[in-house]
């Protein structure tokens, strides 16, 4: 039908692909980070430098942009390195070598709770990323079991030497915190002699709303932290104990 249209050389450059009766299974509802480190998405952000460690939340809307608030799921997160650059092969007789940018070089990957539509999130960022800068890109993709969202972040710049905070080590081991759902008391039990604790709880837009120390706690030491002053919403709780970081997420009703 093209080339009776049209008998010139473009006549033939159309081509059909796939079926038109079907459409492409894309979510239709989307997942928006709304702060880093404390700052707003739409403020302007320091450069991050390897090392560095990330606190990231945001919430879901939908496909007119109003916000979700009974989507509860988990939620996918690939942090892609900044793009590289990449060339064409120039192997036709007519071709020539052309260079384009490519981003796929994945540096973590993780999975986050959602709850009533919100969700916070911190990582690390490799010790041993190379100086040059550039931008880091967060991807999403979220399910509940009947829908899904996608989204993703692209305007971290990354780049310079390494930060001079040491490298915190996960051991979510040395202390648990209780339960996840609160509404007055968080518990929190020692599991092994722990000295110098600090305790910091982050809201979503990664704002510090609680902090406290101790110079020691004994194994199976049990203590409380008063939460009934905070807002209801989902937190992030960070409790260090010399180079080790415990992080917990948990709901205040």
């Amino acid at each position: 039908a093209k080339q009776q249209a049209n008998t010139g050389t473009n006549g033939g450059k159309w081509i059909l692909f796939g079926d038109p009766s079907m459409r492409f299974v894309i979510p239709e509802n989307t997942i928006v980070t709304e702060a880093v480190n404390g700052i707003a998405t739409t403020e302007l952000m320091d450069t991050l430098n390897p090392g560095e460690h990330i606190i990231a939340s945001g919430f879901l809307t939908d496909k007119d942009g109003n916000t979700i608030y009974d989507f509860s799921g988990l939620m996918k997160v690939k942090v892609y390195e900044r793009a590289r650059i990449d060339s064409t092969l120039g192997n036709d007789q007519y071709s020539y070598v052309e260079g384009f940018l490519v981003q796929d070089s994945v540096m973590a990957e993780f999975e986050v709770e959602i709850i009533n539509g919100q969700f916070v999130f911190d990582f690390q960022l490799p010790y041993e990323l190379a100086p040059e800068f550039g931008t880091i890109k967060l991807s999403y993709y979220a399910i509940d079991g009947l829908r899904d969202a996608r989204g993703h972040f692209s305007d971290l710049v990354v780049g310079g030497q390494q930060s001079a905070i040491y490298e915190n080590k996960l051991a979510e081991d040395f202390i648990s915190f209780y339960p996840t759902i609160v509404s007055r008391q968080l518990n929190y039990l020692s599991k092994q002699n722990v000295g110098n604790l600090k305790i910091e709880i982050f809201d979503l837009s990664s704002k510090m709303v609680f902090s406290t120390s101790r110079e020691s706690i004994l194994k199976g030491e049990q203590n409380q932290i008063d939460v009934s002053n905070l807002q209801k919403g989902m937190y992030l709780l960070r409790a260090y104990y010399d180079d080790k970081v415990s992080n917990v997420k948990f709901v205040k009703q």
